[in-house]
């Protein structure tokens, strides 16, 4: 019993030991961090280059949290104004827009040096001002003009421009941004960086959430451009999802992707006979269940179907269907069972209808099938979230 003890004893003590090491290591090396941080920032003046590559390779998270490296901001912004060698330069730049929103009082010097990164075709992948910019987020509202400036110069290149645009979304002053970015949304470039530029703006609308949902009837036509300028429909369906269900004023334009989007294709010497386009349609079907539109969408689509027994219709339905499938764990509690009832009741009337008009009756059906798989996919994940409930 006594042998227990001691072995119980020793075994206490080792673990109290082990965790006073553990503990105390974190600490030790932060310190050591913060000390080598001091000494690379004290040799901004002297040793420039070693100094700003290796506080560049310090991670954004470390920078941000040391004292020293937010005191070296008035320095680096030296370094981005005066510096002759672009390499200084450049990581000068990386280094504030690692720090951020701490970084604001160097906002001045970023604006600046816009103008040369729009000279020399730096942009996001080159960690530019306009970039910086936007890590430093809000705190860099001053710079908006000249960023609104920037997305509009179709000299700079598009990453560039990409990255103006980009760093606009994360300043978020929407009076001021939103105008700006739909301008270039709607308006193109001609460029062959114009692809570029478009999805940027379009996610920077996203970014803006709610706020940007004036430009919802702009991200709503992005999603069915398959033209020169066509990548910007990824992006545009995510922007509408952040918007929520702040765009539900064009809930009837996403109906009409989903019903109606057609597609034609250059065959080398002609024009396709327009077909189904599959992408634009499932965008908007994402759109629409991942805003919680899908009760109003159901219903609108089932009445057209009533009225006109349009196939088109009948596969909007489907193409719904197959989208809830895919995410009915997004939906909230009382969005889920307000679809249930609503498309349910949906669903009953459909049927009273292929009753009375057999005439559409294979569309009605094929709608009616829609509505089937959709209650069954909605319950199920109904019953799922109150077995959860229960097990908790």
């Amino acid at each position: 019993m006594h042998q227990n003890r001691l072995q119980a004893t020793l075994a206490g003590q080792i673990c109290f030991v082990v965790l006073l090491l553990l503990s105390a290591l974190p600490v030790s090396a932060q310190e050591s961090q913060e000390q080598h941080i001091a000494e690379l920032v004290a040799s901004l003046e002297t040793r420039p280059v070693r100094a700003v590559v290796q506080l560049r390779a310090i991670d954004a998270a470390t920078l941000r949290a040391s004292a020293s490296a937010v005191a070296a901001v008035p320095m680096l912004a030296k370094l981005v104004k005066n510096s002759r060698e672009s390499d200084i330069r450049s990581s000068a730049i990386t280094i504030l827009g690692k720090i951020g929103p701490a970084a604001a009082a160097a906002v001045p010097a970023l604006v600046e040096a816009l103008g040369i990164d729009s000279k020399n075709g730096v942009g996001d992948g080159s960690d530019g001002a306009a970039e910086a910019l936007g890590k430093i987020g809000p705190a860099a509202a001053s710079a908006v003009p000249a960023l609104i400036q920037a997305i509009n110069d179709i000299t700079g290149g598009g990453a560039f421009r990409a990255a103006a645009a980009q760093a606009l979304g994360k300043i978020g002053s929407a009076a001021e941004v939103v105008p700006a970015l739909m301008g270039v949304l709607r308006g193109g470039d001609g460029t062959q960086d114009g692809d570029v530029v478009r999805y940027a703006v379009a996610d920077a609308l996203g970014n803006l959430g709610p706020s940007a949902a004036s430009a919802a009837p702009l991200l709503v036509e992005a999603l069915g451009d398959h033209g020169p300028r066509g990548t910007a429909v990824g992006s545009a369906a995510g922007a509408l999802m952040k918007m929520g269900d702040s765009i539900a004023y064009v809930l009837p334009d996403l109906i009409k992707v989903l019903r109606d989007s057609r597609l034609q294709r250059w065959t080398g010497d002609s024009w396709s006979s327009p077909e189904p386009d599959t992408v634009a349609r499932s965008s908007a079907a994402m759109v629409i269940v991942n805003t919680g539109l899908t009760s109003p969408a159901v219903s609108a689509l089932a009445a057209s179907l009533g009225k006109s027994g349009s196939s088109d219709s009948a596969k909007a339905l489907a193409e719904l269907s197959r989208s809830l499938h895919k995410n009915t764990a997004n939906l909230k509690d009382d969005a889920l069972s307000a679809a249930i009832k609503d498309i349910a009741n949906t669903q009953q009337a459909l049927e009273t209808e292929i009753r009375g008009n057999p005439a559409n009756g294979k569309q009605l059906r094929s709608g009616s099938a829609s509505l089937r798989s959709m209650l069954g996919a909605l319950r199920k994940e109904q019953a799922r979230r109150r077995q959860t409930n229960l097990s908790k």
